[in-house]
């Protein structure tokens, strides 16, 4: 794109996209979008629903017109097209496992649980699955969090004793990369943990250590959720006497 057509990260801004595919699919460089109608490109469907629409095939078809990329032949209109045609066939595929995982989550008897959490999606649960298999088997939310590895590294040396500790080096990283996304997203659903990462930074907590703070957090409820074979219900609820107890006793409250 670069050579075809560097301008179109402006109005399309990432290439990553459905959007991005489809349109480059239909018109793989500047100049076919220079030659393209914008009656036809603004009818040009992205998805069931969206259209491109007037507006942004107007910008397309005028930056087209001032591009300075000029490699039009057929092997860089093919291998644009090619390219989103892989892409859409790998996005495809991709949702129909989300789907496939989504169903799994739905009927195993812990993961049905854990979906209870709000802010976790079914992704998020089967990754605790694959990694965990059972987290209520494990002796505490502090083993739990320790084999993620959201706790903190010593870093001591003779005399030398730093005020801030480090993550530890230790534990799953894909499942602490994973639900650092995901903790990102359940503290603007669940009020439980949005209200407990709001706090820590009101202290003067930096918003990545805040955050750190909140999956272990999250560990606490997913191991009381699993260990005690009882759905999620937010602490700050009225109806929540027994999860709060639950809570409490497996160390996620206090």
């Amino acid at each position: 794109m670069n050579l075809c057509f560097p301008e179109f990260l402006g109005p399309v801004r990432t290439l990553d996209s459905q959007r991005a595919a489809t349109l480059l699919r239909e018109y793989p460089t500047s100049r076919a979008f220079a030659e393209a109608s914008v009656d036809t490109l603004a009818c040009l469907r992205m998805d069931s629903r969206r259209r491109v629409g007037a507006k942004l095939a107007h910008e397309l078809i005028e930056a087209a017109r001032l591009s300075v990329g000029r490699h039009d032949g057929p092997a860089y209109r093919s291998e644009v097209q090619l390219t989103c045609t892989d892409l859409a066939a790998l996005r495809e595929r991709s949702q129909a496992i989300g789907s496939e995982i989504e169903a799994f989550v739905a009927a195993h008897p812990i993961g049905s649980l854990l979906k209870t959490i709000d802010g976790i999606s079914a992704i998020t649960v089967g990754r605790i699955l694959a990694a965990v298999g059972d987290p209520g088997r494990l002796r505490s939310a502090g083993a739990l969090a320790s084999y993620v590895g959201v706790v903190p590294g010593t870093s001591k040396s003779g005399l030398r004793r730093p005020n801030h500790s480090r993550l530890s080096p230790l534990g799953n990283a894909q499942l602490r990369h994973a639900l650092y996304m995901a903790t990102f997203a359940a503290v603007q659903r669940n009020p439980w943990l949005g209200s407990y990462y709001q706090r820590l930074k009101a202290t003067g907590k930096p918003p990545k250590v805040a955050l750190i703070a909140t999956i272990r957090k999250l560990l606490c409820a997913v191991y009381s959720v699993a260990k005690n074979r009882r759905p999620f219900v937010c602490p700050a609820s009225p109806t929540t006497s027994q999860a709060g107890s639950d809570l409490r006793r497996d160390g996620c409250i206090g």
